[in-house]
This record gives C-alpha cells, structure tokens and sequence, in this order.
C-alpha cells in the first residue's frame, strides 16, 4: 500500500513538473535575431546558477559568441556558426563539424527575455 502511495506521488510530481516548464513555439529566426547577454546557467529552470558574462549575437543566419571565458580570465569569440528554427527548436552549428548542430528548446521568449534548454538539461538564462 504504501509502494502505490509513492508511486502515485512520483508521478504526480513528474506531470507537474512537465506541465511548468512548457516549451514556447517560436517558427522563424526572426524571433532571435540580435544581440543577447547570456546572464546564467544552471540546472533549475526557475533561476540560474552559475553567473555568465557572454554575448550570443544572431544576425544574418550566423551566431557569434562574445566573450567566452577560458581558465585564467582570458575571453574569446568564437568564428560565426550557422543557426536555425526548426520544429520550435533552435540549432546551433558545431564549430569544425559542418553539419553537426547542437539542439536547444525555448522555454520563455517574451519581454526581452530568453530561456534555452539545453539537450542534457541544463538552462540559459538571456536578455536582451
């Protein structure tokens, strides 16, 4: 008896879960074009976690990254990589690997505010 308790519990908690963190249907790279500060990152998708002090720049069918850290407090951009919208989901290239992309799913973009997913969980925070 209690085993089903818990189970119910456990799946309770998992729809809910499901249900908060709904994915927005964005159709076209219109709807990301410009520049935008990527604030945080963490696994929470109600905050992030780690402060960040980047730039992701999407213009023109390109991303360029700004200010990337590397150890030791150097920064760096990276060479601009081709992005899409495809099925609500946008697409990064992988710098040297033509074709390959790496997936990101929008959780919030409205009022200069923008939350990716990344494909092993993890949140980016963004404004504009």
């Amino acid at each position: 008896m209690k085993n089903k308790f818990l189970t119910l519990v456990f799946i309770i908690t998992l729809l809910t879960s499901a249900v908060a963190v709904a994915a927005t249907e964005i159709r076209s790279t219109d709807e990301v074009a410009g520049s935008w500060s990527l604030e945080s990152s963490g696994a929470n998708p109600d905050q992030g976690q780690l402060s960040r002090d980047e730039t992701w720049v999407f213009e023109g069918g390109k991303l360029i990254k700004i200010g990337l850290k590397l150890p030791r407090g150097k920064t760096y951009d990276t060479p601009p990589v081709d992005y899409k919208v495809e099925n609500g989901k946008l697409l990064v290239g992988v710098v040297g690997r033509p074709g390959k992309y790496s997936s990101y799913t929008f959780t919030e973009l409205s009022g200069g505010r923008m939350t990716l997913k990344e494909r092993n969980g993890g949140y980016l925070f963004f404004k504009k």
